[in-house]
């Protein structure tokens, strides 16, 4: 018969004890200190749309053109959608199926909105939502504290995107709007995509959407990727890939 020594035995009855007691959780951060970043009050980058005809393995369709100072692209041309004159925005639709649902692109100079799409803007931003929206239960910011990757598109303009998933209450009517608000660096610009509207007129709309911005394809050199990029590439270094937010997820 084999004997346990002594000093074994303690040392198995300690690590057990550990294990019994329970753990300390992890002290939780204070109330947010850092820079709060607003929407800017000047106006956004112009963007000019045109609908215009191509040809593709022999056959004729339609498709959008997109232009402005920064760059040129094509995507899907937005059927059911009509142009509406939305302030703050360089470019703005709004559904006929669902009139109450929009989508805007803006384009914000370098440095007049979010410097970069690290963590600390993309906090900075969030604090600046919650500033904008100071009544009790009046913003529910869907995704908080994630790294905030897309739910709409893994990449545009070949760029990881951002997106804050957010509801915001009517105080007087308490109608709720769920709004969606993607990010990608451009030449050092901001370029936001959004999609705003009732949450079940939201829910039929989402995945059109998301093809949109996926068909995005620039007709201009991309002269500044790696400029636009390096805070979001510092970030994927330390991103856990079994981390359900830093997938695509539904819409």
């Amino acid at each position: 018969m084999r004997f346990i020594t002594l000093p074994v035995l303690l040392l198995g009855l300690a690590t057990l004890s550990t294990y019994a007691q329970p753990q300390t959780a992890p002290p939780r951060s204070g109330p947010y200190t850092g820079p709060v970043y607003t929407r800017p009050e000047s106006k956004p980058v112009p963007l000019q749309f045109e609908v215009v005809p191509f040809t593709f393995d022999g056959r004729e369709g339609t498709r959008s053109e997109l232009s402005c100072a920064l760059f040129k692209a094509t995507t899907l041309q937005p059927r059911h959608w009509v142009k509406a004159d939305i302030p703050d925005t360089s470019l703005a639709f709004q559904g006929t199926y669902y009139p109450q649902v929009k989508w805007s692109i803006s384009i914000w100079a370098p440095k007049r909105y979010l410097p970069d799409l690290s963590a600390d803007s993309m906090a900075a931003c969030v604090a600046g939502l919650k500033k904008s929206y100071p009544e009790k239960d009046q913003l529910v910011i869907n995704n908080e504290g994630t790294k905030y990757r897309s739910k709409l598109t893994p990449v545009i303009f070949n760029r990881i995107p951002r997106t804050i998933d957010y509801t915001v209450k009517d105080p007087e009517t308490g109608a709720v709007t769920q709004r969606y608000d993607t990010f990608i660096l451009f030449k050092g610009s901001l370029v936001e995509f959004s999609i705003w509207g009732p949450p079940q007129e939201m829910k039929s709309m989402l995945g059109w959407f998301s093809v949109l911005l996926e068909n995005l394809s620039l007709t201009t050199p991309d002269t500044t990727y790696d400029s636009d990029t390096r805070a979001d590439r510092i970030t994927l270094r330390k991103v856990n890939p079994e981390d359900k937010n830093n997938v695509r997820g539904g819409g």
